[in-house]
């Protein structure tokens, strides 16, 4: 398929002719899944809601469009970090909670570890130490 050409169609596109617009996304996919998928971990559901919200926001901001700044498919990426940022800050959390209700997993582990991390400085031995003995008592 042809390159999308941003100056001739970026007017088809504010006026949201949907041969366009599905040209316009066709033409981008691929590239801003490709992106999102590596940053989340490589898990394709997501990245595909990530790559659904990223084309609606741009659709919504095309007026915000500067050529001149900005590739379509670099502005389209960018849109995109923002989404991948709630979404794995929400994966987070919902981890986190779903780590706290459950006795046997490893989050007592992984907060032992952190705090330990935080108060070793450079004491390499004696972290390694603790964090054994911490291992050892959950």
């Amino acid at each position: 398929m042809e390159d999308f050409n941003e100056d001739y169609e970026l007017a088809d596109l504010l006026a949201r002719d949907p041969a366009v617009i599905e040209h316009w996304f066709r033409c981008h996919a691929d590239t801003v899944y490709t992106f999102v998928y590596n940053k989340v971990g490589r898990n394709p559901e997501l990245a595909e809601d990530i790559v659904q919200d990223t084309f609606l926001d741009g659709i919504k901001r095309l007026h915000q469009f500067d050529a001149d700044r900005a590739s379509m498919a670099g502005w389209l990426i960018m849109l995109s970090r923002n989404f991948i940022r709630k979404a794995l800050r929400h994966k987070k959390i919902v981890m986190s909670n779903s780590d706290i209700s459950r006795p046997e997993s490893k989050f007592m582990e992984y907060c032992c570890f952190m705090f330990l991390l935080a108060q070793s400085g450079s004491k390499k031995f004696k972290f390694r130490r603790n964090w054994q003995l911490c291992r050892l008592s959950s």
